[in-house]
């Protein structure tokens, strides 16, 4: 039997790369659609100044009262006319066939900014944006990457998600201060209230980096990508950490969180490959899946009482994770909770946990020594599999159910105690087990076990 796998974690999801931001696919090249082929198949005379169109433009195909039109010479791009600009599904889907602009105009009387209307326009370095636009699409701006500092008018009251995802020289987002949705604090942009952290800048230049006392949530993906910042304080206040909040910070060195966080979420930490320390306080109820995912410096921490769940790929691809405390507060250990933690040496299960599911330990190659409490009832798929250093293993009579390949590949493993009766036993279980000398069990299970291992191993009876 071989598995087949492409990398650490990927018993639950392949590997969401950084260059893939939430909510979008495939960015693809920038083309054009199908839609743009019917405007360029539009008969040009209908396309003049006579319909109050500048030379050159066309219109947008779900508001033909808006127009786009481009400069080859100064590689601006003009967005002008009356009402919404249209959305894109992605990139490919917009009409113009160019990538190489430099700036962007859109004109007073355009209303909105498009779903990934300008992603990847890495050669963008200005944007106007006038005060008729009231919202800015989900990705709108996404991988602009030459793309420095920008200005959001009063008039904007809808922000779309991960829009400055990826522009790795952007350093300060200005509000309009007669804005009545958002502001913007130290080049970085928050709610009205200050409740809400939306978005630190990729390229913002300080080491350290204190969050304002008031602020309730760090917002979806607001520190992604900020590469420079060592240290983060986290108030009191912060009630939530929302998905990909920090992810991919990678000077990130440790972190302390408050006993007012109560939620943190999927990817919140993922591929902060410098975090060393966390440190969670009592209060946290609910880590997200993969949340620390990929933090390859980890080398220790401390799950507070107050968790219930530890959630799919919580530690997956940790490589320096040496030592985890659960507590008896987690019932369930998660799909691929902590598969690749290639340095974690022991772990003990607490009597509280029921089920320890898919891929939980697998690869952990240092692993040698599983303490399962007699609580256990399930070990899922490949739970365990090439743990290629774990010796011995007891199984509880508390447990019902192993599924296929929950042990294979663990090609250290000597002995294994087994409780006599199961309601499922899966199939592989021990496949390529080869070091297996001793079985203390029930015979009845000798060909199966015999079968996995490919020779004959001792049965004696439970010590």
């Amino acid at each position: 039997m071989t598995f087949q796998r492409t990398q650490v974690g990927d018993w639950i999801m392949q590997d969401r790369d950084l260059a893939c931001p939430p909510g979008i696919d495939d960015r693809g090249e920038i083309g054009k659609s199908e839609s743009a082929d019917r405007i360029g198949q539009q008969d040009a005379g209908s396309m003049d100044a006579a319909q109050g169109l500048p030379e050159g433009a066309e219109r947008f195909i779900d508001n033909p009262d808006a127009f786009w039109c481009y400069n080859e010479e100064t590689k601006e791009l003009i967005i002008g006319g009356k009402g919404p600009m249209d959305d894109f599904l992605y990139p490919r889907a917009r009409p113009w066939p160019f990538d190489d602009m430099e700036k962007v105009t859109i004109e007073s009387g355009v209303t909105s900014i498009g779903n990934n209307a300008f992603y990847d326009f890495f050669y963008l370095r200005s944007i106007t944006i006038p005060p008729s636009v009231t919202s800015i699409g989900n990705r709108a701006l996404c991988y602009c990457r030459s793309l420095q500092s920008v200005t959001i008018p009063s008039s904007v009251t809808s922000i779309g998600d991960s829009i400055f995802y990826g522009c790795n020289s952007l350093r300060q987002i200005n509000v309009d201060e007669g804005n009545a949705a958002y502001v913007s604090a130290n080049g970085c942009l928050y709610t009205k209230g200050l409740e809400t952290l939306i978005c630190v800048p990729e390229g913002y230049e300080e080491k350290a980096f204190d969050i304002i006392d008031g602020v309730i949530s760090i917002g979806d993906s607001a520190f992604s990508g900020c590469e420079s910042i060592q240290s983060i304080t986290i108030p009191s206040s912060v009630t939530s950490i929302e998905d990909y909040a920090f992810s991919g910070c990678k000077s990130l060195q440790s972190i302390t969180i408050p006993s007012s966080v109560k939620f943190i979420g999927y990817n919140a930490f993922s591929k902060c490959t410098s975090l060393q320390s966390v440190t969670i306080l009592s209060g946290v109820e609910r880590l997200g899946g993969e949340t620390f995912a990929r933090c390859t410096s980890l080398q220790s921490i401390t799950i507070p009482s107050s968790v219930t769940a530890i959630r799919a790929g919580a530690f997956s691809g940790c490589t320096s994770l040496q030592s985890i405390t659960i507590p008896s507060s987690v019932t369930s250990i998660g799909e691929g909770a902590f598969s690749g933690c290639t340095s974690l040496q022991s772990v003990t299960i607490p009597s509280s946990v029921r089920m320890i599911h898919m891929g939980a330990f697998s690869e952990c190659t240092s692993l040698q020594s599983v303490a399962l409490s007699p609580s256990v009832e399930y070990i899922g798929f490949a739970a365990f599999s090439e743990c290629t250093s774990l010796q011995s293993i007891t199984i509880p009579s508390s447990v019902t159910s192993i599924d296929d390949y929950a042990f294979s590949e663990c090609t250290s493993l000597k002995s294994v105690a087994l409780p006599p009766v199961f309601t499922y036993l899966g199939e592989g279980i021990f496949y390529g087990c080869e070091s297996l000398e001793v079985v203390y069990g029930t015979t009845k299970l000798r060909k199966i076990i015999e079968q996995d291992v490919g020779h004959s191993v001792s049965f004696q009876p439970l010590p």
